[in-house]
């Protein structure tokens, strides 16, 4: 994950997102905190950010930013609120399906991190059975190394205490059988 916030004109600016994606070989990053509003694309020679925000206010805000292969693979894409995007691209075994995620922070109401949840869970249930799923960004949670909880979501690897948004991740993962690849 690319966080924006640490480029000069986030977002705006794709030179650094190019940059980026050249130095690590990057072919897809979820972008989050990217505070552009509204949705929409930018293009720039064989790079392609979608990006979802808020209305009127420069906040939040959630991007997918792709090249070459990725790029060209993308069959379609959804904006669905500030926080949460959807693209599906043509793969060689099966399509593929990212969520782009920027969930709300530890100290978020717990009534904007149900909203945000349950429009969470409302995008997976529409994703086709035989897609593979992955969903990807900044879930501003710790899912510590509480085995005893979801041994099957979080593996052997994980570190440090669990979050309030950890249990919430966690959760979302158990309900949707999915386990966590990175934090």
């Amino acid at each position: 994950m690319i966080n924006p916030d640490s480029q000069p004109g986030r977002i705006n600016n794709i030179n650094n997102i190019k940059k980026t994606f050249d130095k690590y070989r990057i072919d897809m990053a979820a972008l989050s905190q990217t505070r552009v509003p509204k949705f929409g694309t930018l293009e720039c020679e064989n790079y392609h950010v979608l990006y979802s925000g808020k209305e009127r206010i420069k906040a939040a805000g959630v991007a997918l930013a792709l090249r070459g292969v990725a790029n060209k693979c993308l069959l379609d894409w959804e904006p669905v609120n500030d926080r949460i995007l959807r693209a599906r691209f043509a793969t060689t075994y099966a399509k593929t399906t990212c969520i782009a995620v920027y969930a709300p922070t530890n100290e978020s109401c717990e009534s904007y991190k149900d909203t945000f949840y349950q429009s969470l869970n409302d995008v997976t249930n529409k994703i086709r059975i035989h897609d593979i799923l992955v969903v990807c960004g900044d879930f501003n949670a710790k899912v510590g190394c509480h085995q005893d909880y979801a041994p099957t979501v979080i593996g052997s690897h994980g570190l440090g205490e669990v979050s309030k948004n950890g249990m919430r991740l966690i959760d979302f993962c158990v309900t949707n059988y999915m386990i966590v690849g990175g934090t």
